[in-house]
């Protein structure tokens, strides 16, 4: 059985469909999780899939590993989208996420 993880974002095609989508979903102001990370070597951010994150379609990109929460505030390993920007925070922090099927994308 496959299960869903939070959605890999690793073409410029799948950015701009997503983001089209979020727009007439109502969800481009949103923050909404998405499977990059670097807890594996922190600066290094990767796709749940392995790939290395390609930053040059992005809009803009903000991997700073700060949070603005101070007992948090280098521990930002988790990305996420809001519109066309990547960013990372604590991935304790609350807010939507987006999931997809990897057998099925």
């Amino acid at each position: 059985m496959n299960y869903g993880r939070l959605i890999v974002i690793n073409t410029e095609q799948k950015l701009n469909a997503f983001s089209g989508y979020l727009d007439t979903m109502g969800y481009a102001s949103d923050r909404l999780w998405i499977g990059a990370t670097d807890k594996a070597d922190e600066g290094t951010w990767v796709w749940l899939n392995g790939q290395g994150v390609d930053q040059s379609y992005w809009d803009d990109v903000i991997l700073n590993d700060f949070c603005k929460e101070d007992f948090f505030a280098f521990t930002a390993e988790c990305g996420r989208i809001q519109y066309r920007t990547l960013s990372d925070d604590t991935c304790g922090i609350s807010q939507a996420y987006v999931c997809e099927r990897p057998d099925i994308v």
